[in-house]
């Protein structure tokens, strides 16, 4: 791992910024989570599914920040070993959570698309669907990630 003044200092803003953004985006998604799960009348398919995503994100935040963190850390201090596992787990947990995001992510704007073409026809289609498909989203994003791991 070559180093230079330059590199050394953009690792350490980095650091730096991740762990800002950490707190932050664990305290706002907190905030949704609790007034979804709080408000009765936020219990609707449409932010059930925002719901999801705002625990994806919450799980970037306490898994794949954190780690990133620590890998960089693990790096400036040249402690290989640490270093190589620290960027497995962060690679890892990375892609299957930055994929079920974009995977729920998906799920909202179609849920949206659906709404605005259904019209009225909309609440009929939307009370039909599963509350636990974000879940299954969820669970089969990990499969499949894990699937690419062992081909890749």
């Amino acid at each position: 791992m070559e180093r230079t003044g330059a590199s050394q200092t953009a690792n350490v803003v980095t650091c730096i910024l991740n762990a800002v953004f950490c707190l932050i985006t664990c305290s706002g998604n907190s905030v949704i989570l609790h007034a979804i799960w709080k408000t009765q009348e936020l219990h609707s398919p449409s932010f059930i599914l925002l719901f999801h995503l705002a625990v994806s994100d919450l799980l970037v935040a306490l898994i794949c920040q954190p780690f990133y963190v620590a890998y960089k850390l693990a790096e400036l201090g040249n402690d290989v070993s640490v270093y190589c596992v620290l960027r497995m787990i962060q690679t890892i947990s990375g892609w299957t959570t930055s994929g079920v995001s974009l995977l729920i992510l998906s799920v909202v704007s179609l849920d949206r698309l659906l709404a605005l073409t259904l019209h009225l026809r909309y609440t009929v289609h939307s009370r039909t669907s599963s509350r636990y498909f974000p879940l299954d989203l969820f669970y089969h994003g990990c499969y499949v990630e894990v699937f690419l791991e062992k081909l890749g």
